[in-house]
């Protein structure tokens, strides 16, 4: 059985999408497609920084196309790094509200503190209208 780690490698892998799927721990995978969807939006935002810088350069500084297909595949590796080490904490996030869905999942219960102090809030923050 291969061993699935949530840690993205080279961001050309193919095949750690049909790991995920085949993976048998839910939570394990949930983890793994979290970092890809980090990762995957990090690669975005890379690419809209460089386009942005890109808009405000001269024609002639612009880079020739071999150089920005370079460009790419560093912003690529470069998102897959970022989450490795640690990332924006989105695939976090992402993990702990979709954790409790899985079918193995343990059932979500608030403790006694969230409790007492969801009710400790006070209700006159609306301001009291007499209706006609």
């Amino acid at each position: 059985m291969t061993r699935i780690t949530s840690e993205p490698g080279f961001y050309q892998d193919l095949n750690e999408l049909q790991q995920i799927k085949s993976n048998p721990d839910q939570r394990a995978a949930l983890e793994a497609a979290a970092g890809q969807f980090e990762v995957s939006f990090l690669q975005t935002v890379l690419k809209h920084m460089r386009s942005a810088s890109d808009a405000m350069q001269d024609e002639e500084d612009r880079l020739i196309k071999g150089e920005s297909l370079y460009r790419d595949m560093y912003d690529s590796q470069l998102a897959m790094s970022l989450v490795k080490c640690g990332g924006m904490g989105l695939k976090e996030q992402m993990v702990n509200q979709l954790a409790p869905t899985l079918k193995n999942a343990e059932p979500v219960v608030a403790s006694d503190s969230q409790t007492l102090a969801a009710f400790s809030q006070p209700l006159n923050s609306a301001k009291m209208r007499k209706v006609d």
